[in-house]
């Protein structure tokens, strides 16, 4: 069940942009400044990814947050291309290399954010191995300077 639930998120922006995706251009409502429309695909595929980071976690400690952030980026690009061509076929949308970018940027900005954020170091962290006499091995020793 926490799967599903964290899984959630990711499933509702999806659907969301495909039920954006799917309405004909003269009908979607944007701001009227130049660049609207990038700055929505920005902010919805910065969405899209955070989503996807939250449905990562059972990742965590499989693989380092660098490697997650990039599978997630890869995703997103992924997504969006597939979100161009699904628009080829609706009334009034057209495929926009600008957009996949504007989507790739999106997510690669959320992702770039996460990584900074002690969250996602410590999804990087794995267990030190414990000795025999209850201590942990390895890690943080500090020296003491003479």
């Amino acid at each position: 069940m926490k799967a599903f639930l964290r899984t959630l998120p990711l499933f509702c922006v999806m659907i969301g942009i495909f039920v954006l995706s799917n309405q004909p251009g003269n009908t979607l409502p944007l701001p009227s400044f130049f660049g609207a429309d990038k700055v929505a695909h920005f902010l919805v595929y910065g969405l899209l990814a955070a989503a996807a980071l939250t449905s990562s976690s059972f990742l965590k400690g499989r693989l380092r947050p660098t490697s997650i952030g990039l599978l997630v980026v890869v995703f997103c690009i992924l997504y969006g291309i597939s979100d161009e061509y699904h628009q080829s076929f609706v009334p009034f949308r057209s495929v926009s290399a600008a957009d996949v970018l504007a989507d790739a940027t999106g997510a690669l900005c959320t992702v770039l954010l996460w990584l900074r954020t002690d969250h996602a170091r410590s999804w990087g962290q794995r267990q030190r191995p414990v000795s025999k006499d209850g201590e942990k091995t390895g890690g943080d020793r500090k020296c003491s300077e003479d």
